[in-house]
């Protein structure tokens, strides 16, 4: 595999842990890109973070790479069956609820963890973030954030974003566990902001 210099994380935290929402755009146009792609072929990521984000160059940030597939799985036939020895499995900050359930990595799990990692990158700060590593904490935080995501995406951020998370997040939690995700409806750039940043 190639060296790349730098990762997407390394950039956030040298920016002072938040990223400007044209870079946001950018990479996460190119994380469903990715994720769609897996999904053509049966797969999930189960581990999306900046981290694992790599920049085609240091000033290059409209090509970058999803690596580290330790956690990727193939989804097809997934069935819903909680297993509380794989509980909480991933990053706990950003993983799925179905992971915290002790679930396979799902489809619609992935666009959950890409929605977590926006808010993080907008915000610098997710709201289960106060209970470190604690799980249980962390699980029942994003069930409540689940329940009424709307109202708690405006908690932490307002403006013209707002109705493209709301979106994102709202196909992640009502698409079926075991269905794939249609990534045609999520078209982050083309449907929320065209006009904003020419990509295509």
């Amino acid at each position: 595999m190639p060296r790349y210099e730098k990762s997407l994380e390394t950039y956030r935290v040298a920016n002072g842990g938040i990223l400007d929402m044209d870079l946001i755009l950018i990479v996460a146009k190119q994380c469903v890109n990715c994720l769609s792609y897996m999904q053509d072929h049966d797969y999930v990521h189960g581990d999306l973070k900046a981290d694992n984000i790599l920049l085609a160059s240091a000033n290059e940030y409209s090509r970058c790479f999803l690596v580290d597939f330790g956690l990727a799985r193939l989804a097809k036939g997934n069935v819903d069956k909680p297993d509380k020895k794989r509980a909480h499995n991933g990053t706990l900050l950003f993983t799925s609820l179905d992971a915290h359930r002790g679930c396979s990595p799902s489809f619609r799990g992935d666009l959950e963890i890409l929605g977590y990692n926006i808010l993080y990158w907008l915000c610098g700060t997710l709201p289960w973030q106060k209970y470190g590593q604690k799980p249980e904490s962390v699980m029942t935080e994003k069930e409540m954030f689940s329940k009424e995501f709307d109202e708690n995406i405006k908690k932490l951020m307002q403006g013209e974003y707002v109705p493209f998370l709301s979106k994102l997040f709202k196909l992640a939690y009502e698409t079926p566990y075991a269905n794939k995700v249609d990534y045609g409806s999520v078209q982050l750039v083309d449907l929320f902001f065209k006009g904003h940043l020419r990509l295509v």
